[in-house]
């Protein structure tokens, strides 16, 4: 089912969003009004910073996943932005790498089957039967293989185990000390060893630490718009969602008819969202699945809750709607996302060179 965000976003594009704003290393600005439209929309955005962090920055970051994990750690106890918005920028000036990443995308595929069987090495001693195919994926550096097998195991933990015992093997302890047992964290894990050099050569950097004034500026400025109540959307929507996404992104395929969800639909579909969840359980709303609408106790309340947030998608220019609505071409191969992404920032200097 697709979900809508704070403005009315797709929420899985509005993460994608602000991964490719750090990768190509968008302005300051953009990068921090998509980290507010995340924080408005998910409960769990700094759980989602974490997932990225380790995706992306996990490997020659020393000390990078400690920092983000203890962030995101203070933003879910206090909601306080300067938490996230200090994740995203470090991590825009981190160095990334497309591994994790690349195997997250590989293990969810269909096309995700186990494509060699390796007989070299042999047998390694207390690893269980089932794990010496992908053991030795690992050691090929098969990436495919790698995923497949996990994709078929499905045991959260086990490759960052695999990782462990490798690079114990060669004299590198505690690879992977600070990974849990998750999925991504195994990502990380495989990332770390297929990129062995660059990780255990990399070098801590100096944390950059954001100004609250710029986060209250945006916060003030979305929070009361200087503007009549159908002009709201048109105000409050900065940018538009990139014309491109990863492997990994599904709303969007799901949808029947995006265009009519977002005018007849809004209020139901961003009734989950973290705010707007709020507001419509504040006037007594409930989601009406039948009619994919929201439905409020009474005209009183229905008419409060419009004049101060309606919406009114339809109403708006071809730009506005078309920030949410153009079309997004989806990227199959992690690979050329991730290298789509990074450049994109050139690309985008590249051309305002020409003009």
């Amino acid at each position: 089912m697709i979900r809508f965000s704070e403005n009315l976003y797709l929420c899985d594009e509005v993460y994608y969003t602000l991964m490719q704003c750090m990768l190509g290393k968008a302005t300051l600005k953009e990068c921090l009004y998509w980290t507010l439209e995340l924080s408005s929309s998910d409960e769990n955005a700094g759980e989602g910073l974490v997932t990225m962090c380790k995706l992306l920055y996990g490997v020659g970051n020393p000390g990078l996943v400690e920092y983000v994990t203890r962030k995101a750690t203070k933003y879910q106890d206090s909601k306080d932005e300067l938490q996230l918005y200090a994740i995203v920028l470090n991590l825009r000036l981190a160095e990334s790498d497309p591994i994790g990443h690349a195997f997250i995308s590989l293990k969810h595929m269909d096309t995700c089957d186990v494509s060699r069987v390796y007989k070299n090495p042999g047998s390694f001693d207390g690893v269980n039967s089932n794990h010496q195919g992908m053991l030795r994926s690992i050691v090929h550096r098969d990436l495919h293989n790698v995923a497949a097998y996990d994709s078929i195991q499905d045991d959260s933990g086990i490759v960052r185990s695999l990782v462990d015992r490798l690079a114990s093997s060669v004299g590198i302890e505690n690879i992977c000390h600070d990974l849990g047992n998750t999925t991504f964290d195994d990502a990380c894990a495989i990332a770390r060893y297929f990129a062995m050099d660059k990780h255990i050569n990399g070098h801590r950097k100096l944390r950059v630490r954001p100004r609250r004034q710029e986060v209250d500026e945006m916060k003030q400025y979305l929070s009361n718009p200087q503007c009549r109540y159908w002009e709201r959307l048109s105000a409050l929507r900065l940018y538009p969602i990139h014309d491109f996404t990863g492997p990994c992104s599904y709303m969007r395929g799901v949808s029947e008819d995006l265009k009519k969800a977002s005018w007849y639909s809004w209020e139901y579909y961003c009734f989950e969202s973290r705010l707007w969840n709020k507001r419509f359980l504040d006037y007594g709303a409930t989601r009406n699945e039948e009619k994919k609408s929201v439905d409020f106790p009474d005209d009183d309340n229905l008419e409060a809750f419009y004049e101060l947030y309606c919406r009114d998608f339809d109403e708006q220019s071809f730009d506005v709607q078309n920030m949410s609505l153009r079309d997004v071409f989806r990227v199959e191969c992690p690979f050329e996302w991730y290298e789509r992404a990074a450049n994109a920032g050139c690309a985008l200097a590249l051309a305002k060179l020409k003009m």
